[in-house]
């Protein structure tokens, strides 16, 4: 198959390829700026390696609503949290005055598990904003 490209295609892939030229040279300034250093020398690899970092992103693909999404999984967790607290409230309330040390493992892992999933939503939270900056690069 023959491709050809009309003089305002030429154009707007010209214009294509400038955006993506800036948004790799922005991705390799990230990682080779030198504070005080003027002039950034990029060679072959570090092409190869930044190139290899950009993803295509659908346009559809929409990063929005990142503080309702977080109210409504602490809203889902603590709901969670409630409701078994409500089912197992003898038993709970039979091991805080009668075994001290039972308590002391049941908060342990209640910490650590709101502590790992506060650490997964953290992670995810910061690649979204990173696919946010590729896009607003792209937009560029």
């Amino acid at each position: 198959m023959e491709i050809k490209y009309t003089d305002s295609g030429k154009k707007e892939l010209q214009a294509f390829l400038d955006r993506q030229k800036t948004i790799l040279e922005e991705q390799i300034k990230k990682e080779k700026y030198v504070f005080g250093d003027d002039i950034v020398e990029i060679v072959s690899r570090d092409v190869k390696e930044a190139s290899d970092q950009i993803r295509v992103v659908p346009k559809n693909r929409s990063i929005r609503y990142s503080s309702t999404k977080l109210l409504l999984k602490l809203y889902f967790i603590f709901g969670v949290l409630l409701a078994l607290f409500g089912l197992f409230n003898e038993q709970i309330m039979f091991i805080i005055e009668t075994r001290q040390k039972g308590l002391t493992y049941m908060f342990a892992g209640v910490v650590l598990a709101l502590v790992s999933w506060l650490g997964i939503f953290y992670v995810k939270q910061k690649e979204e904003r990173t696919k946010q900056d590729e896009n607003e690069l792209r937009k560029k």
